[in-house]
């Protein structure tokens, strides 16, 4: 009788563990599968990292001129994704008192280049690769978060030309 309990009882407490290893591995509010939408973008870097970054959308000519300017702070974790209809000169800092990094992303999310970019700076900044896109975050975002050139952006499929929905993305 007592090695039947003893049995029973190791049964048990294993039980146990696997149930709590399995639910300590469950994924937590913050690291849930990432699904980008017209608030919320996700990055991934080349080792397979993912980080997730609340957007504002600048897809007119109004919000494009006007972009992160006259903003005394942008919060952590923020950017400005820029829909680039017209390829311009680049990026410039006319208006902005916060250091702003910007990446340069390729029609179908590449990352092609990035950029650090100083408050109130008239100095353009661009690249001559293609590029469809411009995300400006807090100066220094892009390193924190393992991001580089070559990384993606998991971009929503409405902002995407067609040569890049549905699997078939052209580089």
């Amino acid at each position: 009788m007592r090695r039947h309990f003893s049995r029973l009882f190791a049964v048990v407490m294993m039980l146990i563990l696997l149930s709590a290893v399995a639910c300590g591995s469950s994924p937590g509010p913050e690291e849930e599968p990432c699904i980008s939408g017209e608030t919320l973008l996700c990055l991934t870097n080349q080792a397979g990292e993912t980080a997730r970054l609340d957007i504002e959308l600048a897809d007119t000519n109004e919000e494009r001129t006007k972009g992160l300017s006259m903003r005394a702070s942008l919060p952590e974790d923020t950017g400005m994704l820029f829909v680039i209809e017209r390829r311009g000169p680049g990026f410039w800092m006319k208006d902005t008192t916060i250091p702003l990094s910007v990446a340069f992303v390729a029609p179908c999310g590449e990352i092609v280049h990035l950029a650090d970019m100083e408050p109130l700076s008239l100095t353009i900044h661009g690249t001559p690769l293609e590029y469809r896109f411009g995300l400006e975050v807090n100066q220094g975002w892009f390193a924190t978060n393992g991001i580089s050139v070559g990384d993606k952006l998991e971009l929503p499929a409405s902002l995407l030309p067609e040569a890049c929905v549905g699997g078939h993305q052209e580089k």
